[in-house]
């Protein structure tokens, strides 16, 4: 008896398994389709948690350009890589990606008068009004995640502000004039973080620089 039921289930295996593997096909064609279609949960998720998005992005966006200045600027190749200070730099993003969801949330949402080339102007002076803060509170952050006081972190943000304003205002209100008036709005959010990458790759020198180092920029 037990040597007729092994070859019953020996003969059936193939078939179900044939089937189990058509089956798992099936699914497998199901679950691309339906990840590149549109309902990929994770899209779907970080689309309803938006501020989850903002502050994932530039953690990882701020972390990757202080990695690619460590080695534009040959730090990696004499010291090799310091990944704290990468870390520190990353963590920025905990506290300027909330404050910036706040400030553009509140932005949107403001009924500006005009039409639409006087609604981008004015949305472009407050966008730009806005700069200073943004770029002292990135510095200040790091300062602080260095373990250094509020008072010092401050006066590191003085001693650099006219090489940080430079570099501010000569990359944003064209960055975002071109982006209000000529990018489509699919490829708004792509634009925008290619030139955030090269913005925070500069913020990272003048940040882990002294004065004197960073006269040229």
């Amino acid at each position: 008896m037990l040597v007729l039921w092994i070859r019953d289930v020996a003969t059936r295996a193939p078939a179900k398994r044939q089937e189990l593997n058509r089956a798992q096909q099936d699914y497998a064609i199901i679950h691309f389709l339906t990840f590149f279609c549109g309902q990929n949960p994770i899209r779907s998720f970080f689309s309803r948690h938006l501020l989850l998005s903002n502050v994932s992005t530039s953690v990882v966006q701020i972390g990757t350009a202080d990695l690619l200045q460590q080695h534009i600027n040959g730090d990696v190749e004499r010291n090799g890589w310091d990944w704290r200070r990468t870390c520190r730099m990353a963590a920025i993003g905990l506290v300027t990606a909330p404050t910036l969801h706040g400030f553009y949330k509140i932005l949107d949402s403001r009924k500006f008068k005009g039409g639409k080339n006087s609604q981008v102007l004015k949305k472009l002076f407050w966008d730009t009004a806005s700069i200073p803060f943004f770029s002292c509170l990135f510095i200040t952050v790091g300062a602080l995640y260095e373990g250094q006081s509020v008072r010092s972190a401050l006066s590191e943000y003085r001693r650099k502000v006219w090489h940080i304003w430079k570099v501010d205002f000569s990359i944003w209100p064209p960055t975002q004039l071109i982006n209000f008036y000529f990018v489509p709005a699919a490829y708004r959010i792509i634009y925008v973080n290619c030139v955030s990458l090269v913005y925070n790759c500069i913020m990272s020198y003048i940040k882990n620089n002294e004065d004197i180092h960073i006269g040229t920029i």
